[in-house]
């Protein structure tokens, strides 16, 4: 199967903290989760999550839903702030407690931080 990515992934993990804005994209309900990432790219990276409530899985298959991420690499001096939306949600139960994975893509991240 030829590779569908655009942007070279580095497998590499790091710390990673993201809100959920509410659905109406007001941020009287946000949600903050945290994760690590599983691979990460230029144009955006995978995040593996552990189980959380069923609200906020909910919320997280809103189609584009937006998340204002916060990336902590060990290399870096400072955290990494960028906005992603969701490409991809998958979700695995066996064994418990379940794991989720994100597929973002990265809708607004300066260009110094891009190539960090």
């Amino acid at each position: 199967m030829p590779e569908k990515r655009r942007y070279i992934r580095m497998s590499t993990v790091f710390p990673v903290e993201f809100e959920l804005a509410s659905e109406n994209g007001l941020r009287s309900r946000v949600i903050l989760l945290q994760g690590f990432t599983r691979d990460v790219g230029e144009g955006g990276m995978c995040i593996e999550l552990k189980s959380f409530g069923r609200e906020t899985e909910r919320r997280l298959q809103i189609p584009d839903l937006s998340l204002d991420l916060t990336i902590n690499p060990s290399f870096s001096a400072g955290p990494i702030h960028a906005r992603a939306k969701i490409i991809w949600l998958k979700k695995q139960d066996n064994p418990l407690p379940a794991k989720y994975w994100l597929g973002v893509e990265y809708v607004m991240i300066d260009a110094n931080s891009r190539k960090r």
